[in-house]
């Protein structure tokens, strides 16, 4: 349909739909978690469900809604996959969960949770998709770079830890 093949391709302003949905997102990201007494709430169950929960935050809602919000940005890109590939393929996005990882943990997010931001993720997704892109024009195949992701993994998580551990009292 035109607006499937709109969101993959469509130019307002000269900007391709992708990228304004994707700054769109960021930024609504960014304000929910910043400034909102419920973002607020997300970030304190991350750092310790039971803290929050004597803090009078019923945690429930609080871990259910992120994983709604992934659910819906996730059929969105497949929405705006579909349009671009021109067909529905599951196998599309397979091994991009990898880059995903890559792209918070870069960005500062902990995994164990609590910790991270949307600015953080916007700069680790931005310099994934720079080190994706070298390592495409230098023609290196899908298994070195996924080697390669890891290897990035591992060493930012070992940055963090390094770091934290420094500012520990």
């Amino acid at each position: 349909p035109d607006a499937v093949s709109y969101l993959a391709y469509g130019l307002p302003a000269k900007i391709p739909m992708p990228t304004i949905i994707w700054l769109g997102s960021s930024l609504l990201g960014l304000l929910f978690l910043r400034y909102t007494r419920f973002g607020r709430g997300i970030y304190a169950v991350g750092g310790g469900e039971e803290a929050a929960r004597l803090s009078g935050i019923q945690p429930a809602w609080y871990r259910i809604f992120p994983y709604a919000a992934s659910g819906f940005f996730a059929a969105l890109v497949g929405v705006m996959m579909s349009g671009r590939m021109g067909c529905g393929d599951p196998k599309i996005g397979q091994g991009w969960e990898l880059d995903a990882i890559a792209a918070v943990v870069i960005g500062g997010t902990s995994l164990s949770g609590g910790k991270g931001s949307v600015g953080g993720t916007v700069v680790g997704v931005l310099i994934m998709g720079l080190v994706i892109n070298i390592m495409n024009l230098l023609e290196i195949e899908a298994y070195p770079q996924a080697m390669a992701k890891g290897i990035i993994i591992v060493a930012a998580l070992a940055l963090h830890s390094a770091l934290s551990r420094r500012r520990a009292p």
